[in-house]
This record gives C-alpha cells, structure tokens and sequence, in this order.
C-alpha cells in the first residue's frame, strides 16, 4: 500500500534521522526514529538502505 501524501507529509516532519551505518561496499542504512509514536509501534523504527550511488535499494521495519 502506498503511502497518502499527507502520510508523506506527517513522516517527513516526525521521523528524525538517527544513526547511519556505512558498509565497505559502499551501501548506507539511513536509520530514523519516530519522534511522536503515532507511525511505529514500541521499539520500531524505519531504515533506508542506499547503494554505493546514493540510489534507495530498500526501505525496512527493524526491531
């Protein structure tokens, strides 16, 4: 399902970039938190995982 343009909207105001992991083959996992609790349950968090060219590969739940 895809996100609403509000949704959009509301996650790129309360998901704050937390960590970046960089690997040695040049992939980058971008890990974010959720600022207000209202868009990931309790010890969740999203995760943008990013080629060597910057290019999103994936976009994950982790725990």
């Amino acid at each position: 399902m895809e996100p609403t343009p509000n949704e959009l909207a509301g996650a790129a105001v309360d998901l704050r970039l937390e960590a970046i992991e960089a690997a040695a083959d040049g992939e980058l996992v971008l890990h974010f938190v959720d600022t207000c609790g209202e868009h990931f349950p309790d010890g969740y968090w999203p995760a943008a995982h990013l080629d060597a060219d910057g290019a999103v590969t994936s976009v994950t739940v982790e725990s």
